[in-house]
C-alpha cells in the first residue's frame, strides 16, 4: 500500500528532513523572465508532434536553470 503524501512527510520531519513537500504540477514552459509582454494578437493553435515523453527536473541555481532527465519514454507509433 502506497503511502499517502502527509504520511511521508511526517516520516521525512521525524528522519530530520525538511518538511517542505511542494505539489506536482505538469506543465510546460512557454516563456520565462518575460520582462514585456508583446501586442496581444490572434493566437493560433500549437500542434506538436514527439515521439517521447519525459520527465524533467528543474533547479534554479545562481548561474541559471539546470535541467536534468529524470526518466523517458517512447510512445507507440501510429504508423
Amino acid at each position: 500500500m502506497a503511502a499517502s503524501p502527509e504520511r511521508l512527510q511526517d516520516r521525512l520531519a521525524a528522519s530530520g528532513f525538511a518538511s517542505y513537500l511542494k505539489p506536482f504540477r505538469a506543465h510546460v514552459t512557454v516563456a520565462r523572465k518575460v520582462l514585456r509582454a508583446g501586442a496581444a494578437g490572434e493566437m493560433h493553435p500549437v500542434l506538436w508532434r514527439f515521439s517521447t515523453l519525459a520527465l524533467i527536473e528543474s533547479r534554479t541555481l545562481p548561474a541559471g536553470a539546470l535541467y536534468s532527465v529524470i526518466e523517458s519514454y517512447g510512445l507507440c507509433s501510429r504508423d
